[in-house]
């Protein structure tokens, strides 16, 4: 450690002995002694028995002089017995008080002359100041022609609180030297590369950014908000359009969801995602470039708007889409990814009208291993959109996501934004609104006035048993995403079905006379909803005209999702 020694029984319980640093230090670097009065804030991810307070609050520098840090490492020769794995436990926590925001201070950690990381952050890495945080690498000392080795570890430019070493004796079989980088949310080793991926997605220089933009012209801005601004720009010559999205560097969304998007979205090519082309990170800019999106937003084409109101069966296939990108998501991909902001800005359309789900900021991975239900984090998202369980327990699942999309259909049910503060506090918020006018059987009274005589009813109660479906109380109880895009088939089959056959008991001719309320066979209650979640939601139930079709079986339930959908195989691109 940098500072004191630290005996067996000074340590947290765990009987380490903690020394200076000075002994292993190659050639001579400053050192800022403790820091009398910091106050470290210990959190779930490193208890306090990560390490002593007198660890974190002393730290190595390599002085004030940015032009020679740029020239020079800050080293540690560890001597080491060879043929061995060792455990190396880098700890930082920034403690000083002008270094709070993200990207003060970045650097990079080599490890046995190989590089570790390009764009170590303390505050991106912990979430803060004063909070610890801790990396751990293991690092194979080969054998050699000597017994006793040397480890190596340097940073540039940077500075660092302290350090574990912890020998596997095991001996292995392996000689090249190598390290891994264990992460903290998986039990499994995976190697590390550059932190913002070049092979799958283009990085842009702020030159050629500028270039496609007319340096960001005011009148190629077709979107602003709280991220920052959207341009439409042209790359390859000008026969590509892109949409680019510059973040304000005072964004709520910062760095962190930044890196977040980039690595989340050039791993993932569906074609209900919006695609990254690539990003810009030069001179401290964070842009995104993106497939260009002619049509807009969803929301664009609902309310508040000079645009068309879509026909019933657009906004079907719209939402179908939509609901396959998010079912990707979950149940797709390597492991469960959780969108954490489903809106109706979010779904954006492409020429034909087709849904892809985009801003994936502040997106997490979800539960890693089977004895996990839920991922415990900060709640973030969308006022009028966030999981109310969510909300209440920070226990985030992919049942949050579901819920967010259930307020999106009823956004498109009742073309009205999910918050009116204005409105009776009964109707202001659309998630409890439309869920109690579903079961009061008063549809008819939110439903958008556009629809009225070229929807089904059967269709349209169909579309407000699932939206209710999604909005319940306990995620538990709330469908699977798969579950959606099956039951959003089935009513735009339905909507098929009585355009066909008009003057039918279900037909389009019969809507004067059949009033919108719950569908025959199906009880309207917060008990009883279109998917039945007793069983973890393994057991689902859809009303017909003819009969109540229930899937229990796995494999029953497989291929009647395969007559209606590709969800056993995604089509991506």
């Amino acid at each position: 450690m940098l500072g004191q020694d630290i005996n067996s029984i000074g340590d947290t319980g765990m009987y380490r002995t903690w020394n200076q640093d000075s002994g292993y230090l190659l050639g001579s670097t400053g050192n800022t002694p403790y820091l009398p009065g910091v106050k470290i804030k210990y959190t779930a991810e490193t208890p306090a028995y990560s390490a002593p307070v007198m660890v974190y609050s002393t730290m190595r520098s390599m002085g004030p002089e940015p032009h020679v840090n740029m020239n020079s490492n800050l080293t540690w020769l560890f001597p080491v017995d060879a043929g061995f794995h060792y455990l190396l436990r880098l700890h930082f926590c920034e403690t000083r008080q002008e270094v709070k925001n993200e990207n003060a201070q970045v650097f990079l950690i080599f490890i046995n002359n190989q590089t570790a990381q390009y764009d170590a952050d303390v505050i991106h890495m912990s979430g803060g100041n004063g909070i610890p945080v801790y990396k751990d690498y293991i690092v194979l000392v080969p054998q050699g022609s000597q017994s006793k080795q040397y480890l190596w570890l340097a940073l540039h430019p940077t500075w660092i609180r302290n350090l574990e070493r912890v020998k596997d004796t095991s001996k292995s079989d392996q000689e090249k030297s190598s390290w891994t980088l264990l992460s903290k949310t998986s039990r499994s080793a995976t190697t590390i590369s550059s932190s913002l991926p070049t092979d799958l997605c283009r990085r842009f220089t702020l030159v050629e950014v500028k270039e496609a933009t007319r340096n960001f012209d005011d009148q190629n801005i077709i979107g602003s908000g709280g991220f920052g601004t959207v341009y439409k720009g042209y790359i390859e010559y000008g026969s590509i359009a892109v949409a680019i999205k510059r973040l304000d560097s005072s964004s709520k969304q910062g760095t962190r969801e930044f890196q977040t998007e980039i690595k989340m979205l050039s791993d993932l090519r569906h074609l209900h995602l919006v695609s990254l082309i690539g990003y810009c990170d030069d001179h401290g800019e964070m842009i995104l470039v993106y497939d260009y999106m002619s049509r807009g937003a969803l929301r664009e084409h609902l309310y508040k708007t000079e645009s068309s109101p879509l026909p019933w069966k657009q906004r079907l296939e719209i939402c179908i889409g939509a609901a396959k990108g998010l079912h990707y998501l979950h149940s797709g991909a390597k492991h469960t990814i959780i969108h954490r902001d489903v809106k109706s800005t979010n779904i954006l359309l492409d020429d034909n009208l087709v849904a892809k789900v985009s801003d994936f900021g502040l997106s997490r991975l979800g539960p890693t291993s089977a004895s996990q239900t839920h991922v415990s984090t900060v709640v973030k998202g969308s006022f009028g959109y966030v999981d109310p369980e969510y909300y209440r327990r920070q226990h985030l699942t992919e049942k949050s996501d579901v819920y967010s999309f259930g307020v999106v259909l009823f956004e498109v049910l009742c073309a009205r934004p999910p918050v009116i503060p204005s409105l009776p506090k009964e109707q202001a918020s659309l998630a409890e609104w439309g869920r109690k006018c579903y079961q009061r059987g008063t549809l008819d009274q939110i439903v958008d006035p556009h629809l009225k005589g070229e929807v089904a009813p059967v269709s349209i109660n169909k579309f407000a048993e699932i939206a209710s479906s999604c909005l319940h109380g306990q995620g538990i109880e709330r469908p699977n995403m798969g579950d959606v895009v099956w039951g959003l088939e089935f009513a735009l089959q339905l909507q098929q079905t009585a355009e066909k056959n008009p003057n039918s008991v279900d037909g389009i001719n019969m809507e004067e006379k059949s009033s919108l309320s719950p569908h025959r066979g199906v009880m309207a209650s917060d008990e009883d909803d279109m998917f039945s979640g007793a069983e973890s939601c393994s057991r689902s139930t859809f009303s017909t005209d003819a009969a109540s079709v229930t899937l229990s079986d796995p494999v029953q339930r497989a291929r009647s999702e395969g007559v209606f959908s590709e969800i056993i195989e995604p089509k991506g691109r």
